[in-house]
């Protein structure tokens, strides 16, 4: 089957109804009819552009100019239509989801905003969107704490120190430090151990600048005091090293554990005993 064929048969659709049995909300559901709508629109002003050309008995109409510039333009529409869906969750809910994978079960056939949403509920695993939110804050956090499958730092007093974070880049052509991927993921996990946000607190923005490109030069460097209500502060080393201080060893020991892989031994018990 054709992939004009194929969206042919959409013409046949007057109404979708969606059936998500309550897993999205009121937004989320008009944002999905709203899109369903506008897709299918257009879908069949492509099929209906493309079935007058091939009527118009014109020697000007060409099949691979024209004909065909409208059926390729078909399975890119739909392409377009799964990252939409995608994109508009990853946004609101700062979730990850693998688009590529939904969009390529589908490449071959028809696509309804239902089917996308069951693909990203497969995307979840079994959690809501604020579980997997938390799930990835905590994710990343381990995979930048740990080094050869155990945590790479150390855990003191209330200070918790992660040697080889890969936060801190060099630039050898601008000769210049910036902070990276990795710092953004630090601060998110920071803000989510303080308050639970999902986004990275506003105090980092403040200090470091707001966008990536911004976060280069010596401010970086410059050890932070944040005095929330449990972190303390943070500070970056060109060595590519982050020593976070905390309100208290517990509150320290507490986002080791939870978002750094960190697992306290008898022995690391009695030093940091010996060093409080």
């Amino acid at each position: 089957m054709s992939q004009l064929d194929l969206f042919a048969t959409l013409e046949k659709i007057e109404k979708v109804q969606i059936v998500n049995s309550n897993r999205i909300d009121a937004d989320d559901q008009f944002f999905c009819e709203s899109q369903e709508k506008v897709y299918r629109d257009t879908v069949a002003l492509f099929i209906s552009i493309t079935e007058q050309l091939k009527s118009a008995g014109s020697h000007f109409v060409q099949r691979y100019k024209d004909i065909g510039h409208f059926e390729d333009r078909l399975p890119e529409i739909k392409e377009e239509h799964v990252y939409g869906i995608c994109r508009y969750f990853e946004k609101k809910y700062n979730v990850t989801l693998n688009k590529e994978r939904i969009h390529s079960k589908y490449k071959k056939q028809d696509v309804t905003v239902d089917l996308v949403l069951d693909e990203i509920f497969v995307e979840l695993g079994g959690y809501n969107f604020k579980e997997k939110a938390d799930n990835e804050i905590k994710t990343e956090m381990r995979r930048i704490a740990t080094i050869q499958n155990v945590f790479g730092g150390k855990v003191k007093s209330n200070r918790v120190t992660i040697e080889k974070t890969g936060a801190v880049s060099h630039c050898s052509i601008f000769h210049r430090f910036s902070l990276g991927d990795n710092s953004t993921a630090i601060f998110k996990a920071l803000t989510h151990f303080e308050c639970g946000r999902v986004e990275e607190h506003e105090l980092f923005g403040t200090h470091y600048g707001r966008y990536q490109h911004d976060r280069s030069g010596d401010v970086i460097f410059e050890k932070l005091d944040l005095d929330l209500d449990k972190v303390q502060s943070i500070k970056f080393f060109k060595n590519k090293k982050v020593e976070i201080e905390f309100k208290s060893g517990a509150a320290a020991l507490a986002f080791a554990n939870d978002y750094c892989g960190y697992v306290e031994t008898a022995k690391s018990r009695n030093r940091g005993t010996l060093n409080a």
